[in-house]
């Protein structure tokens, strides 16, 4: 497969100067992309002094690397408007999540997190992501996300991050303890959400670990198979080999039975003579 056509960034009608500009933002992309996880962590910790600095600086920039992806897709893409319809996700993260938002709302930078969403070819392509693995991100994803959304959204004094995953945990896998519960009408929200992901997650965990069994299991019985092909055309060969060898013995046998027909012959000849 062109390596064009496997990347995110590249659109149909574009030059290969063009399609290269795309490729190039795929590091910068994914770079921004995988720290979004750290970021919004330490965000959600509200920092102050250096630690406050580093967390400001790393929001403006995984926004800002959005930014320029966005703008440089606009003078590049053949079709903008065709871009626009298969990349909405980027331009609603884009919108809703610019690092001036008010206090407020900083839970929308949660969004964020769906540009792992986007950016899974390009990593999957370093990191041979199959079903299983893509599942197991987007649980993975969930549950980091709704724990951030939950700290965000319910402002409780005695409740941090590893509260809010413990409870994303809780609720996507329908367990439910009850110790955490969301009481804010936007903490609910996510709630209902992981509610009704939960169940698809875990269906998505489960085929994808049948299909790995699956293809484990193909694979052996393929290695079997190849294994006792060998060992037929091996045993076929000693055959051949035996009937070639039993072919030169019964040669043998004959010219030997040939030989003591004549000298029985040749006897019986001289007893004649002997008698008269």
């Amino acid at each position: 497969m062109d390596r064009r056509v496997a990347a995110t960034h590249f659109v149909d009608g574009m030059t290969p100067e063009e399609a290269e500009r795309a490729a190039a933002l795929e590091a910068p992309v994914l770079t921004a992309v995988l720290l979004t996880i750290p970021a919004l962590v330490l965000m959600s910790l509200d920092p102050s002094g250096v630690l406050g600095v580093a967390a400001d600086a790393l929001n403006w920039a995984i926004w800002l690397t959005f930014l320029v992806e966005f703008v440089v897709m606009l003078r590049i893409a053949p079709d903008n408007l065709r871009w626009l319809r298969h990349n909405i996700l980027d331009v609603v993260v884009l919108v809703l999540t610019p690092p001036f938002l008010p206090e407020p709302w900083h839970v929308l930078w949660v969004l964020r997190l769906l540009r792992i969403l986007d950016v899974m070819p390009v990593a999957g392509r370093v990191f041979r992501f199959n079903g299983f693995r893509y599942a197991a991100m987007l649980a993975f994803l969930a549950v980091v996300g709704g724990g951030i959304a939950y700290v965000e959204l319910e402002h409780a004094a005695d409740v941090d991050q590893f509260d809010g995953v413990w409870w994303a945990m809780t609720t996507i896998s329908t367990v439910g303890y009850g110790d955490q519960f969301p009481v804010t009408t936007g903490g609910r929200i996510v709630g209902m959400g992981l509610m009704v992901l939960g169940p698809v997650l875990i269906g998505l965990v489960a085929s994808g670990v049948a299909s790995m069994v699956t293809q484990r299991i193909q694979r052996d019985l393929a290695t079997d198979a190849s294994d006792l092909a060998d060992d037929v055309e091996e045993v076929t060969e000693q055959l051949e080999d035996v009937e070639a060898d039993v072919e030169e013995l019964t040669a043998v046998d004959r010219r030997v039975l040939e030989r003591l027909d004549d000298i029985s012959r040749r006897l019986e000849a001289l007893e004649r003579r002997v008698s008269r």
